[in-house]
């Protein structure tokens, strides 16, 4: 299918398609999304488009791996934080003032 792109916005996508990755130079979705990019924001907009479709990201399962931040108890396995009781007495009794 051939794209429709408006003659104000040809010269501006024909120096898009040739900074393209050859993995998106034949992407027909690729291609309408940064036409639409280009149409909705100008050149700079689908350039940005064009410059965070080719960063690699980490895996997803490398993103939700992660330390917890509370060591849990090796007595009970409850792993959270303790009560600050004392302290809330403390800031009831600052409101008083």
């Amino acid at each position: 299918m051939k794209l429709k792109i408006l003659p104000e916005n040809q010269d501006a996508f024909d120096r898009l398609v040739k900074t393209l990755k050859p993995k998106h130079k034949n992407d027909e979705n690729f291609q309408k999304t940064m036409l639409t990019y280009l149409m909705l924001g100008g050149e700079s907009l689908a350039r940005h488009y064009i410059e965070v479709s080719n960063l690699d990201f980490p895996d997803v399962s490398l993103l939700l791996q992660h330390t917890p931040l509370i060591e849990p108890d090796k007595e009970t396995g409850d792993n959270e934080l303790p009560d600050d009781d004392e302290n809330e007495d403390e800031d009831e009794d600052d409101r008083d003032d």
